[in-house]
């Protein structure tokens, strides 16, 4: 990303298993309010590795080279530090950057 922009990580802890839905939900929501102002997909380095369903919009039109890339060099998958979808990449919506 070139363009000027400011990043935010949200993260709730809790000490307590009776208290971590009130503390997801905390998370839930300030993630929701967010939302407008966030770059669509998300920051690549943030995700975790269910967020494969971001990655698409997070790599834009280098999705595809990327997956390319990966199968060649890494066709176990023994490097996952950052998602990247198993199958092609779906369409991007037209408000995707």
């Amino acid at each position: 990303m070139r363009k000027p922009h400011l990043m935010a990580e949200v993260i709730a802890v809790w000490t307590r298993e009776k208290d971590s839905g009130r503390h997801a939900a905390w998370a839930d929501a300030a993630s929701a309010a967010l939302e407008p102002h966030a770059f669509a997909g998300g920051y690549a380095n943030l995700l975790g590795p269910e967020a494969t369903d971001q990655i698409p919009y997070v790599y834009g039109g280098n999705t595809t080279r990327l997956l390319a890339i990966k199968e060649s060099v890494d066709p176990d998958g023994v490097f996952q530090g950052i998602p990247l979808p198993k199958a092609a990449p779906r369409a991007l919506s037209p408000h995707a950057t």
